[in-house]
């Protein structure tokens, strides 16, 4: 029951990040999915991990979102869409009962998430055919850069308070 809550509120957290165009609810979906990824990750073991994680989420992205609500010219902080955001809070819950409560997949079935974890996959990461995704997540990562430099550039259309 514990993954199912921590498994909820990561999504939930995630789609209040997504649909807010605050900064003051960006930061509150970040807390409850730092929290929550973290509980995850003392469920399978790994207590240090979690420990650093949350450290980092806390310590080093919320300063970002508090550095953008203090320049945010918004008084009154909205969410946008929230017909969509009920019907999506309900799918993302739906969508997790029925996922790990399918009898056709055993090793899910077991409530125990540490039996999900396997380091298999982490060796095909340096084989020689993934050298071209590496070169591809570069090209988007390099894109996605531009596109944010160009749009920060027109500061004219955007509110901020006086410095």
């Amino acid at each position: 029951m514990n993954i199912y809550l921590s498994i909820i509120f990561l999504l939930l957290g995630t789609s209040l990040v997504f649909y807010s165009m605050s900064p003051y609810f960006s930061a509150l979906g970040l807390t409850i999915v730092s929290i929550s990824s973290c509980f995850l990750l003392t469920q399978t073991g790994m207590n240090f991990f979690a420990l650093i994680l949350l450290l980092v989420y806390m310590g080093g992205m919320l300063i970002v979102f508090i550095y953008s609500s203090a320049l945010s010219a918004d008084r009154f902080p909205i969410i946008s869409n929230t017909n969509e955001i009920i019907i999506l809070c309900s799918f993302i819950i739906l969508w997790t009962i029925f996922l790990f409560n399918n009898n056709n997949w055993n090793s899910i079935n077991t409530n125990n998430i540490s039996n999900l974890i396997s380091i298999e996959g982490a060796s095909y990461l340096f084989s020689p055919n993934f050298f071209l995704f590496f070169i591809f997540a570069a090209y988007i990562l390099f894109i996605t850069l531009i596109a944010v430099l160009n749009i920060s550039n027109e500061t004219e259309s955007f509110t901020l308070r006086a410095l």
